[in-house]
């Protein structure tokens, strides 16, 4: 079984696709807590405990374009500018144009890395505005175990491929806190995201 569950994320690495219609076993949606499978005790699954970071009402954030940014939920202090959007867990926005990027009906949740599930925890959502030209926008928070950052803030949003945009965001939250006994489900793959960068 640990083979079959290497292979299955080691498949995940190489060709870079994931189901966007499940999610990796939310455990508590209302806590931000999420189990995925070890990569370090056969067999088990280790749980992240995001609820810190799902309280912020927004965390705004400028690269190229301006962000504001919700964890496990939609924006809560949203930019006056995005004022008439659908509630959205991410906006990208400038002075006179706001965009959803994503909607959290549309999660999945894995590791960061898949052969380290202590490295972090991955949080997508697609299905945001787009274009018939690219699809719809999604964002992708990459929450990187650092013991020492407390909640931490986005060190760098990254749009590749286009209208996909990837939030580097180190966070002593994104340390495994505990290990379960027992099984959990494996990500089922298909040709809607390409998440490699």
């Amino acid at each position: 079984m640990a083979s079959g569950l290497v292979l299955t994320l080691s498949v995940l690495c190489s060709v870079a696709l994931l189901n966007t219609s499940s999610a990796l076993s939310k455990i508590r949606e209302d806590a931000c807590v999420f189990y995925i499978p070890s990569t370090v005790a056969s067999g088990s699954c280790v749980a992240y405990d995001l609820t810190q970071l799902a309280s912020l009402p927004g965390v705004s954030f400028t690269s190229d374009y301006n962000y504001t940014l919700a964890v496990c939920g939609n924006v809560k202090n949203v930019p006056a500018v995005c004022s008439g959007k659908n509630p959205a867990p991410a906006y990208q926005y400038a002075s006179a144009d706001c965009y959803v990027i994503g909607q959290l009906q549309s999660p999945y949740v894995f590791p960061v890395d898949p052969t380290n599930s202590s490295a972090g925890i991955r949080i997508g959502y697609n299905n945001g505005e787009g274009s018939s030209e690219y699809g719809p926008r999604a964002v992708i928070y990459d929450f990187y175990c650092d013991p020492n950052a407390g909640i931490g803030r986005p060190l760098s949003v990254v749009e590749w491929p286009t209208y996909t945009y990837k939030v580097r965001w180190p966070t002593a939250y994104a340390c495994p806190i505990q290990t379960a006994v027992g099984s959990c489900p494996v990500p089922t793959f298909d040709a809607t995201w390409n998440v490699s960068l």
